[in-house]
């Protein structure tokens, strides 16, 4: 009777906060304070089913839902950041130390009494106090618009040096520039140059050379890092196995394409700055059908890829194609997906590798259909 009351409640308290969140809009900011009489638990819990059930959210709402001095540890904002004026610019501000303010008249209260010492040092220790999310450890800023910027990404994590679970997941591929993939420059002394870190064709080349190199600097900001969720990103994941080898990067000037040759061997992301990273998500976001595999020529393609196909195919319910049109389909998203797969299975297969030759334990590479250590 007591797992059945249980349950109840843990229904109840479902559909409260489900109902909420759907009905948001009839909310408005003078409406706000009221929500400073709910717990931050249940705030909390709005802001997560928020991200599923609710509209996107101004920032105003999202301080009505985090406001107090009670330290935050687990932030989940999935599909939220980057919409309207909740923008990673605008956290960044509220994740900032807060600054003390003095108050004039103490301010001249000093300079009259200049020789008081007790008056000089209560002005001296006036200085900066952690935000209340200076504790956070959780953090998903997964599900972003195609527009959010990776520069906002590594200016915010520049105070979120406690994060040791974050999910990125679907988040764009990692440059600088997103706006110049097109763009050359164009010299009558020379031949034509990309304006950006990456040309349009860099995803077609395996060019991910910016991606790791902004990775790169992730890792010097997240440096307590254990659980990295990286689903639907396959296009650039496999960035992070060049973080094995690639020289340091130069942090002091925030010149992300200027390398340091000195001591660059020895230095490796994912042995150094992530060594205590245990999981990485890096599933595509989808799988195929077990007929689509089952279509795929056996007798071609490398061995490791007929095993790849075995494997999946058995934790895959057994059904096959209605119709030959839908088979053809399924077969091409099959190929798109193994040929996919495989880059990446290479990559997190290359860290492991590096780890265990340094001594560090392997870290659980989950792919959507199983989780390995590869």
């Amino acid at each position: 009777m007591v797992d059945q009351n249980r349950r109840g409640v843990a229904s109840l308290m479902h559909y409260t906060l489900k109902t909420v969140v759907q009905q948001w809009d009839m909310l408005d900011e003078e409406d706000y304070p009221a929500l400073a009489e709910l717990t931050l638990r249940l705030r909390l819990q709005l802001l997560s089913y928020m991200c599923v059930h609710g509209p996107t959210i101004n920032v105003e709402a999202f301080e009505a839902l985090t406001q107090g001095s009670e330290k935050i540890a687990h932030l989940d904002l999935s599909g939220l950041v980057g919409h309207g004026t909740l923008t990673l610019p605008r956290l960044t501000k509220r994740f900032r130390p807060e600054q003390h303010r003095v108050e004039q008249s103490a301010v001249d209260d000093v300079a009259e009494s200049w020789e008081d010492e007790d008056a000089v040092e209560s002005l001296l220790d006036t200085g900066l106090s952690p935000s209340r999310f200076s504790h956070l450890t959780h953090l998903s800023l997964s599900h972003p618009p195609s527009t959010i910027l990776w520069r906002d990404l590594l200016a915010f994590t520049k105070h979120t040096h406690q994060i040791t679970h974050l999910s990125l997941a679907y988040w764009p591929r990692p440059t600088l520039t997103p706006n110049l993939s097109t763009t050359t420059v164009s010299s009558q002394h020379g031949q034509d140059v990309i304006a950006g870190g990456s040309h349009i064709y860099s995803a077609l080349d395996q060019d991910l050379n910016e991606p790791a190199a902004l990775l790169r600097q992730l890792s010097v900001n997240l440096l307590r890092l254990q659980w990295f969720d990286i689903e639907g990103c396959t296009t650039w994941a496999p960035a992070l196995a060049l973080l094995a080898t690639l020289p340091e990067l130069h942090t002091s000037t925030g010149n992300y394409d200027d390398w340091s040759s000195s001591g660059a061997a020895a230095f490796s992301v994912l042995t150094d700055a992530w060594k205590n990273l245990n999981y990485i998500n890096v599933a595509q976001g989808w799988l195929p059908t077990y007929a689509g595999l089952k279509a795929l020529p056996t007798q071609q393609g490398i061995s490791s890829d007929r095993q790849l196909v075995r494997e999946v195919m058995d934790t895959l319910p057994a059904i096959e194609a209605e119709t030959h049109d839908q088979l053809s389909v399924e077969k091409r998203k099959a190929a798109m997906w193994l040929e996919a797969e495989s880059r990446v299975i290479l990559a997190m297969r290359r860290i492991n590798n590096v780890r265990r030759a340094r001594s560090l334990p392997p870290v659980v590479m989950d792919f959507g259909w199983a989780k390995k250590t590869r």
